[in-house]
């Protein structure tokens, strides 16, 4: 049911889905893949769609941290070598570039904000952590 959907209403099936009494190993790492590629694309939606919404912002990074946490667990449940597995190691680097790289994306919004583009992130190394 989860497979290919995506939203927020989605994230809570998968809540659901991962409670039942009979959810197998299997199922369970599906449902944190699925939910990990949904988290992520809600993420960098919410944070490329809305610079101007601090509210946006804040949901769109809390996304991308939620993901990190579900990739993790998928890593934990999914069969070694699987696609699904070596789409989940993409996700995390993609993902860890986004948040740990930057450790307060708050700064990375106030400088977007003021400049209307990405140059000052660009251009200036203490926002981007180097």
């Amino acid at each position: 049911m989860i497979k290919a959907q995506s939203g927020s209403n989605y994230l809570d099936w998968a809540a659901q889905g991962l409670q039942c009494s009979d959810c197998t190993p299997y199922l369970e790492g599906q449902i944190h893949y699925e939910k990990s590629l949904n988290l992520f694309s809600m993420g960098v939606r919410q944070v490329s769609s809305f610079l101007d919404e601090p509210r946006w912002w804040s949901k769109g990074v809390s996304a991308l941290k939620q993901a990190e946490e579900s990739i993790s667990r998928a890593l934990v449940c999914l069969e070694r070598g699987c696609a699904q597995e070596r789409m989940m190691i993409v996700l995390r680097f993609m993902t860890n570039l986004l948040t740990a790289s930057a450790p307060n994306l708050d700064d990375i919004y106030v400088c977007i904000s003021i400049s209307s583009s990405f140059s000052c992130f660009i251009m200036n190394p203490t926002v981007r952590g180097i």
